[in-house]
């Protein structure tokens, strides 16, 4: 008797067991954004004219995920710009071509970090290095090369030459 009274408690708690889980759908809810707290750190914000790479380092919990993004066409990103939990995201600044310093910045979900680049600098060139003018005078000319925004100015410390443009 113990058996067969036995064998129906087994099959009254399965009979049990299979009402009770009817649904054949599994909710999975995201982590809450209290609990994916994502902290961001910068190797280096601050960049020469010639560029250079950075890392942007992520750290947060392995269920977290986070994006990489950047607001100036002049930083891009290496790599994947999307993951979870902790990472290393390496970038690149391309070289300033202008005179004038520029900013633009790394967003990491909402976060967002400033970068800055210096100006190229003004080297100024001229089409010829030296001339010679007969005993009687004359004039000459020459070409003055820099990037826009550049600034220059001709002068002389001779007496005997006048600069009449430039």
């Amino acid at each position: 008797m113990r058996t067969k009274a036995l064998a129906i408690g087994v099959a009254a708690a399965s009979i049990a067991l299979s009402l009770s889980c009817t649904s054949a759908q599994t909710s999975v809810t995201a982590p809450s954004d209290s609990k994916c707290q994502v902290q961001v750190s910068n190797s280096t914000s601050s960049f020469p004219a010639s560029g250079g790479t950075g890392t942007v380092t992520v750290s947060t919990t392995r269920d977290c995920t986070w994006t990489v993004t950047s607001d100036a066409s002049w930083v891009s990103i290496g790599g994947s710009s999307s993951g979870q939990g902790n990472a290393a995201v390496t970038y690149s600044v391309a070289a300033n071509p202008v005179p004038s310093p520029r900013s633009g910045g790394i967003g990491v979900n909402p976060d967002f970090m400033t970068l800055s680049q210096a100006g190229a600098p003004c080297i100024i060139s001229l089409n010829r290095s030296g001339d010679s003018i007969g005993s009687t005078g004359g004039q000459l000319s020459f070409n003055v090369s820099t990037l826009t925004g550049c600034s220059w100015s001709a002068s002389t410390s001779d007496g005997w030459i006048s600069i009449t443009s430039g």
